[in-house]
């Protein structure tokens, strides 16, 4: 057959997923690995557990990286020696209990290029990454600790224990791209070798604090408590997103209920979001619209509260549409 009359190779599909951090590493990674799919991810960032809040604590107008980190970790090539060992390298947590100080040496060691310093294995995976890779890696790093000294001369902490190297990374370059969540992401995106136009957060960057309201008026004050093993069969009934002004010392800190009751309360500060302009032409250009699985009332469900999102996704007729 004459080359001119061969069939146009099929164009891509198309396909956006809501996703959380762990929930959906078999989709995502099954997904990205199809030479037909054009795959691009929606996150709302509001985990706030562990060391992820602690992090978000300590720079407060941030929001939680934990998500981004685990998804850019499934879409990230792995290819090359120096990939993998920055792979590798995001996810590994420094030990349980860890000291301020024996933290600060590690991370000192780190940007000195005093590897022999290092327990082995981080020495080992700093070894194998490349010149670029350990240039921005060291500048990410050097972001997180002048940020940590300026604070410490205040009398504000952050306690390392078990917290993910890929987080502090993250700070860092959040840090290093004057405190703009959005555009950290696609910074981080590019530096683990990922489309930045791949994992788009479904909000403009807002620093918002999830807090869920049960059907006995109980409230969970946090994204932590709400993904946790619940203590009564009442059921999670609504979700508020709050701004940090009312969050920490209204609700977080609360050692009473507040007048009229917490539905009252935190209806009246209920905050919706205005939505990342890429992400709503991400939901109309969609040809197929996965709402992966994972913890509902906080990796997913918090996402449909942006104003828009769910208007552009029932615009959206064309596209089908997949619960998990």
């Amino acid at each position: 057959m004459p080359s001119d009359t061969l069939p146009n190779p099929p164009a891509k599909l198309n396909v956006l997923m809501f996703s959380g951090g762990s929930g959906t590493h078999s989709i995502t990674q099954a997904l990205a690995k199809h030479p037909q799919i054009s795959l691009r991810i929606l996150i709302n960032a509001y985990d706030d557990g562990h060391s992820t809040g602690r992090l978000r604590r300590f720079i407060p107008s941030m929001l939680g990286p934990s998500d981004v980190r685990k998804n850019l970790s499934r879409l990230m090539p792995t290819a090359e020696r120096g990939q993998r060992a920055l792979k590798t390298l995001s996810d590994f947590r420094l030990p349980v209990g860890i000291s301020t100080p024996d933290a600060l040496a590690i991370i000192e060691a780190i940007t000195s290029g005093k590897d022999h310093q290092l327990p082995a294995p981080l020495s080992s995976l700093l070894g194998q990454l490349n010149l670029t890779q350990s240039r921005q890696l060291v500048g990410f790093l050097n972001a997180f600790t002048v940020y940590f000294h300026d604070c410490a001369a205040r009398n504000h902490h952050f306690d390392f224990t078990d917290c993910a190297l890929g987080n502090i990374f993250f700070a860092g370059c959040y840090l290093e791209n004057q405190q703009d969540f959005n555009r950290t992401i696609a910074s981080f995106s590019v530096f683990h070798e990922v489309d930045p136009n791949i994992l788009l957060n479904v909000t403009q960057g807002e620093n918002l604090f999830l807090v869920a309201e049960k059907d006995d008026d109980s409230i969970l004050r946090n994204e932590a408590d709400i993904v946790a093993a619940q203590s009564t069969d009442a059921k999670i009934s609504k979700l508020y997103l709050l701004g940090s002004s009312v969050y920490h010392p209204q609700v977080e800190s609360a050692t009473s209920i507040p007048s009229g009751g917490w539905p009252a309360f935190l209806a009246q500060h209920h905050i919706r979001p205005e939505s990342n302009p890429t992400a709503i032409d991400a939901i109309t250009q969609a040809d197929v619209i996965i709402y992966g699985p994972g913890t509902q009332h906080s990796s997913l469900l918090p996402s449909y509260l942006t104003n828009g999102i769910g208007e552009a996704v029932a615009a959206n007729q064309k596209a089908d549409k997949i619960f998990v």
